[in-house]
């Protein structure tokens, strides 16, 4: 019913002013219903050819995994203040979302948000100097 009176609102300049509306309308009830199922139909039938088909992949592929971290990035890492790691590694090499970091670590949102941008710019700052000889 909701996208009956889209479409009639959406396309209420076509209605011809002395012809019924309740005809209008449910032609356009009509319209609705067969594209839903056609739809529907057009799903079921690629879901069927996907789920035979071992070339068509309905999972994204896994993102690789990183094995260890460079010497030179790992010190850097360390030099960070605690609070500031823990985010970094939880989020950036973790791959936690920054709510799930915040439940973890037992603080807000926006503080996580705060101390991964500020730890994100203490680590460029670091690895940006020159390397010691």
């Amino acid at each position: 019913m909701q996208e009956t009176a889209l479409r009639a609102l959406r396309f209420a300049h076509t209605f011809t002013q002395g012809t019924h509306v309740r005809a209008w309308l449910h032609q356009i009830l009509d319209s609705v219903f067969i594209s839903r199922c056609r739809r529907g139909t057009r799903e079921r039938r690629a879901h069927d050819v996907l789920g035979r088909d071992p070339c068509a992949w309905i999972q994204q592929d896994a993102a690789p995994e990183m094995c260890s971290l460079t010497p030179r990035l790992r010190a850097a890492l360390d030099e960070l203040p605690p609070t500031f790691r823990k985010v970094v590694e939880l989020v950036d090499m973790g791959e936690l979302s920054y709510r799930a970091a915040a439940d973890q670590l037992r603080v807000p949102v926006g503080t996580v948000m705060s101390r991964l941008y500020r730890g994100r710019r203490l680590l460029e700052a670091r690895l940006s100097e020159p390397r010691a000889a």
